[in-house]
């Protein structure tokens, strides 16, 4: 060997001695450490295994392929099936069916697990409905997301957490059912009803029957109090019912006077209930509008009023006439006898007792109890006639709308013409000076209708038909609620105090032909009184 070799491998001889030395140590390193690595790992996967298998979601992880590597108990349980049977099942298997929230069947396309695992999507979140084999169905909010590489599931896997809904599903199915059943009730109820904040009377809902009876639409309404609306005229009133809320809880058939949009009164029977709605402190108003019972009630105790004076007019009449007929007996005696200077007072005693002979009639008119004397009339004649004659003293004309071929009726013609007589002049004093007009009408009805028997004031309740229907109409702006009451009054008059029987006259004769009397009054436009007459007279 040469000299310069040997030199060579003596140079290289302390780093052998070098590797010689560390080796032994690398070895003990590797020898030392890596049980306690893997230690940690093992444990740091037993740690995460108990984690999820104590979820109560449940858990599962789809390999490439589509089918289940791992499964927590939850999920088990969710699906219906032992955790070991699931492994290597795979979610879209004909086995299993599963629908949308439309009820739409999934299909592998457009299933999650496959749209993560071969669409591309990294996540994906849906609720779908499971049917197992067995037919036990339930309803399940599914989240899938898409797993980074690992050693144990390899590339291309995802998990899928599970939360069984199904109870929440049906309780959200049922709330709404019954807010949709409280919707219907609440819109379609005849009732008026409405929702208000108990705190000021702020209006948060109304039903049409509502809008029907007050007059307001529900967009004028919401956003508004129910001070703004004039639906309490007091807030002290309110503020008094409420108190009695507090103490009953809910208030039943509480009698309620309030007004509509046009300022027109209502009499209503009010129920109110305390809610809550949103956190908030809220009343439920439900209102039964009970205006045309009571006017109806009103007119009824009018006319029975008024059945009770004709029946004492009537008696007065009856006992004033036969006095009368003394009087004038002696009276006529007394001026054929009497001598030419003492003849004008006896004329004067004579004219007198014509006069009081006449109050006696319109007593018994007013008492309906008045000698007829009946015979065939035609209507469309006698209003011809008034409107010439109301024409010809200077008044302004009458429009007529007369129903042609109207037939004839079983009347006295003199009391119908009072009656026609006494409608004109009211509707012309009502005119004044003001310009307008007075309308008469006639027309057949053979049936007076439901709604024509809800509107208006009655007086006198119409008779089965066949009727004649005659109507005056004014366009002096209608009066106002407390005159409407009054205006049947015997002596009551709007122009003067107390100037005679007039309208309740008008009803007397009305009823001795057994007919009806309605007023219908609009407030800002006019007044009509439609008068019904049967044509056949009854027994």
């Amino acid at each position: 060997m040469e000299f310069t070799t040997l030199s060579n491998v003596a140079a290289l001889l302390p780093w052998a001695g070098l590797a010689l030395a560390v080796v032994p140590l690398v070895w003990f390193a590797v020898r030392r450490f890596t049980p306690r690595r893997l230690e940690r790992m093992v444990s740091t996967e037993v740690g995460y295994s108990a984690v999820v298998d104590a979820l109560s979601d449940g858990v599962l992880i789809y390999g490439e392929d589509g089918c289940i590597k791992a499964c927590n108990p939850a999920a088990g349980a969710i699906l219906g099936r032992h955790p070991h049977d699931l492994i290597g099942a795979r979610s879209f298997g004909t086995d299993w069916k599963v629908k949308d929230e439309a009820g739409h069947e999934v299909t592998e396309d457009n299933h999650p697990i496959h749209q993560v695992l071969h669409a591309g999507r990294s996540h994906v979140r849906a609720i779908l409905k499971v049917e197992s084999p067995d037919g036990r169905s339930r309803w399940i909010r599914s989240s899938v997301k898409g797993l980074a590489p690992s050693p144990q599931f390899g590339t291309g896997a995802a998990m899928a957490k599970l939360r069984d809904v199904t109870d929440q599903l049906r309780e959200e199915q049922a709330l709404r059912e019954a807010e949709r059943t409280f919707r219907n009730l609440f819109e379609r109820s005849p009732n008026a009803a409405s929702i208000t904040r108990a705190a000021d009377g702020l209006v948060i809902e109304v039903n049409e029957a509502w809008c029907q009876l007050f007059g307001w639409t529900r967009e004028e309404a919401l956003g508004r109090t129910v001070f703004d609306l004039g639906i309490w005229f007091r807030p002290e009133d309110r503020t008094t019912l409420l108190e009695c809320l507090d103490q009953a809880q809910v208030l039943n058939a509480w009698p309620f006077a309030t007004a509509r949009k046009d300022g027109s009164g209502l009499h209503t029977s009010l129920g109110l209930a305390s809610l809550q709605l949103n956190g908030e402190g809220c009343l439920m108003a439900v209102l039964q509008d009970h205006t045309q019972v009571r006017a109806s009630e009103q007119a009824h105790y009018k006319v029975e009023k008024a059945e009770s004076l004709g029946l004492m007019a009537a008696g007065l009449s009856h006992d004033f006439n036969n006095l009368f007929q003394s009087l004038l007996t002696s009276l006529e005696l007394a001026h054929s006898q009497s001598n030419p200077a003492g003849r004008p007072f006896l004329d004067r005693a004579m004219t007198s007792l014509d006069r009081a002979s006449n109050l006696s009639r319109r007593l018994m008119e007013f008492s309906g109890g008045s000698f007829t004397h009946l015979g065939r009339v035609s209507i469309n004649a006698l209003l011809r006639d008034l409107a010439d004659s109301h024409s010809k003293q200077g008044q302004p004309p009458i429009q007529s709308s007369l129903a042609p071929e109207l037939p004839e009726i079983l009347a006295d013609r003199d009391q119908i013409v009072r009656v026609l007589s006494i409608l004109l002049e009211n509707a012309a004093e009502a005119m004044g000076s003001s310009t307008g007009t007075v309308t008469v009408a006639s027309e057949l009805v053979s049936v007076v209708s439901p709604a024509e028997r809800r509107s208006g004031l009655w007086m006198m309740e119409a008779p089965d038909g066949p009727l004649v229907r005659v109507s005056v109409s004014d366009t002096a702006g209608g009066v106002s609620r407390d005159t409407l009451d009054h205006l049947f009054d015997p002596f009551y008059s709007t122009k003067a105090l107390g100037r005679g029987l007039g309208l309740s006259a008008a009803l007397g004769l009305i009823r001795g032909h057994q007919g009806g009397l309605q007023v219908i009054n609009v407030s800002g436009e006019g007044m009509t009184f439609h008068i019904y007459l049967p044509v056949e007279r009854r027994a």
